[in-house]
Formats: C-alpha cells, structure tokens, sequence
C-alpha cells in the first residue's frame, strides 16, 4: 500500500489540505464508508510520514477490519478513499471558482423556477464581474458563459422583446475564441524555437486580418490586441511590432495575471534578444 495511487496522491498534500481531507470524509454528505473513514483518519496521524512499516497492507488491514480482514477488500477501501480525495480535490479547486459558482446556482435557479431569486442574483453578478480587474480570455469566457446562461433565461420565459444578452453572447464569444486561438499561434511560434515537431493552427490569419481592419475595436480589449501585436510580431519577426507591443504591454499589461504579464514580457525579451544576435 506504501505506493498506491492514495498514498502517492497524500504526499502532494500540505498539512491543512490533509486535515480537510479528513473533515471532508467524516461528512456523510460527501462519504458514507466507515472504514474509507477510519483509513483517512490513520493516514491523517501518520502524515506526512508515509513509510513502508506504517503503510504495511497487513497492518493497515487489521487496523480497519480487524479479523475480518481480507486483501480484496481493502483494496476497495483504497480505491473509495482514493475517490474521496480526488472529489475533495475537486470540491477545493470549485470553491477558489466563485464566478463558476455563480454560474451553477444560476442555471439550478432556472431549472427550479424559482424566478424571482434567479433575476436578483443575475444581475449581481453581472455587475460583479464587470468590476473585476482583470481582462484576460479567463475575463471573456466567464463574460460568454454568464451571457449564454442570461440568454437561456430569456428563452425559457418565452419573453417578448428586445434582450441584448444574446448579442453580448456573441460578442464574448469572439473575444474569447480570437484571444486563445492567438495565444496559441503565439505559443506553436515560441515552442518551434526549441521544440521539435510542426504545429498546424486553422483560422489563425483571418482572425488577425480582422483584427487589422477594425483595430479602433478592439483597442479596448487588452487580451485581443496584445495578443494580436504578439502574433504580427513572431510571425513576420517585425520590428514595427515590437515596439508598437512595448508600449501596449506598459499600458495594459496590468490587466492580465503576474504569471500572464510574465511570459508576454519573456515573448518580448526573447525576441528582443533573438533580433540583437542576428
């Protein structure tokens, strides 16, 4: 049992994440297993001291089933308790999710009818995420799926009437699906540098052509025209672009994450770099 997948899995754990493990399987909401109970609580005192004499299978067997132990069976307590620590995993990961969240009371809300609540917390939310700082692709797909559930509200009432939730779906859809698909033509340029192997993209160049044509409108989307100016840049190794990029990184980079601002500054120093060794 020292290398089974649950041990191997614990090890990743820090202390505080161990002691949730162990509050989580002690809810009957989430397990029901006395003994995937008594497991994790033997594993939660040993922590994270997990050596072959404390995890030894005839050990942990009688600690658990007494007599009645038999190897066929905890294997399957293993395998349950393995379960609960990745559904705790999960449950960890969907609380830091809060716009998710939103997203998931909304939808159940509708689906109960229950109307009244469901417009109120729309709206709040709604407005909540316009005030978020950040305006990276993670920004537009939470846009695109909180429009999408807004516009699923609509259609279930069967109301009459102008809604401009399904244009907002579709606006939020292209920001999001033109950010990745040229965040990923930039990260298929970067990799060829290093990397074996050919990338294939689809659609990439009309994107950016569009972009070309109507950049007044996107100028007020950070994510899009970075991205764009990163892309312009690899792809023709322009200088032009590069230092249209700089400035636009100074001024608009504060809206993408630290680890985001990171690499599309290291995309800019290795091509600076790469441009001055030629």
């Amino acid at each position: 049992m020292y290398n089974s997948n649950l041990i191997q899995l614990l090890r990743t754990f820090n202390r505080k994440e161990m002691t949730r493990l162990k509050e989580f399987a002690y809810s009957p909401y989430h397990n029901k297993h006395e003994m995937v109970r008594q497991l994790i609580h033997y594993l939660s005192e040993e922590f994270p001291n997990f050596k072959s004499e404390n995890c030894e299978r005839l050990l942990l067997g009688k600690g658990i089933m007494g007599e009645d132990y038999n190897q066929e069976k905890l294997d399957h307590v293993f395998s349950y308790a393995l379960k609960v620590a990745e559904a705790f995993l999960a449950n960890e990961q969907f609380k830091e999710e809060d716009d998710l969240q939103q997203i998931y009371l909304l939808q159940k809300l509708r689906t109960k009818s229950h109307l009244k609540r469901y417009e109120k917390i729309l709206k709040q939310s709604e407005k909540q995420l316009i005030k978020k700082p950040l305006r990276n692709h993670e920004f537009y797909h939470t846009q695109l799926l909180m429009a999408t559930e807004g516009d699923n509200y609509y259609t279930q009432m069967a109301r009459l009437g102008r809604d401009q939730r399904l244009q907002e779906k579709e606006a939020n859809l292209d920001l999001y699906y033109f950010t990745v698909k040229l965040m990923d033509a930039c990260e298929m340029m970067v990799r060829r540098n290093f990397m074996s192997g050919d990338y294939t993209t689809q659609m990439t160049e009309e994107i950016a052509q569009h972009i070309s044509e109507n950049v007044q409108k996107y100028d007020s989307h950070p994510a899009v025209i970075i991205y764009y100016q990163i892309y312009q840049m690899l792809k023709n190794e322009s200088d032009t672009y590069y230092f249209e990029l700089i400035p636009l990184l100074d001024a608009q980079g504060q809206y993408f994450p630290i680890e985001e601002q990171k690499y599309v500054f290291q995309i800019a120093q290795n091509y600076c770099i790469q441009q001055i060794n030629k």
